[in-house]
């Protein structure tokens, strides 16, 4: 993973169907959405803006229990030691599981008498799978509090404000709308979603996502200190 702000885990995805100093430990506080303040250095328009994140930059895998396309999961990612972050009825925590991979249809990219090329990944575990981590050994056991509610979606031009121990992360996105048949209809060009924060004086700002043009606005699967240090 990036280490720029590495006490914060913020997962984002487009869309549902994917078949890609230690602190004194504080209230977890959700602060309102708020409008963005227009920063012409970071929006400003390319003609090609590079597709970000690639696999290849980070030394973890991070999956979800479903079926996933040929391309989307690995042979090797059943050897990985993995751990999960799993929900009950009342809260989350984090735990190691053994990864089940096996090869099923794919019903986008699969014809009925043709092999079968997609992936199903499964946990075994009783509870709700959030999210799948692999490759990391770092992480222990622990329960673990949500930032937010999962699914929540950050608007274009609004900043999503997270807290923790006292500390305040912004999530935001940018990106000029683009009407096609309707302004319901419309798609994202130069998109690009940051997370900033100011940790013991000192300013971090980190790209999550870009993209040159997205017909999605992402949305927060998960938010959460994952490694327990407060």
């Amino acid at each position: 993973m990036k280490k720029l702000l590495p006490l914060l885990l913020v997962i984002l995805s487009a869309c549902s169907h994917p078949a890609s100093q230690k602190k004194a430990a504080g209230k977890v506080v959700i602060k309102e959405i708020k409008k963005a303040l227009v920063d012409s250095a970071r929006n400003s328009t390319k003609n090609h803006i590079p597709e970000f994140p690639a696999d290849t930059i980070y030394p973890v895998r991070i999956l979800t229990e479903t079926v996933f396309h040929d391309d989307e999961v690995k042979n090797q990612d059943a050897g990985l030691s993995w751990v999960g972050i799993f929900k009950t009825d009342s809260s989350y925590y984090l735990a190691p599981f053994h990864i089940n991979i096996k090869r099923v249809r794919d019903d986008i990219m699969d014809d009925k008498k043709g092999p079968k090329t997609g992936w199903e990944v499964k946990t075994g575990n009783k509870d709700t799978s959030i999210l799948l981590i692999g490759g990391l050994q770092t992480l222990q056991p622990h329960s673990i509090a949500s930032l937010i509610k999962p699914g929540t979606q950050i608007m274009v031009g609004k900043v999503l404000t997270l807290t923790i121990a006292g500390f305040e992360y912004k999530v935001y996105a940018t990106g000029d709308k683009k009407n096609l048949t309707s302004p319901e209809d419309h798609i994202f060009k130069n998109y690009k979603v940051f997370i900033d924060a100011n940790i013991n004086g000192k300013n971090y700002h980190q790209l999550l996502v870009s993209a040159d043009e997205s017909e999605y606005e992402m949305s927060v699967l998960f938010a959460s200190d994952i490694d327990g240090d407060g």
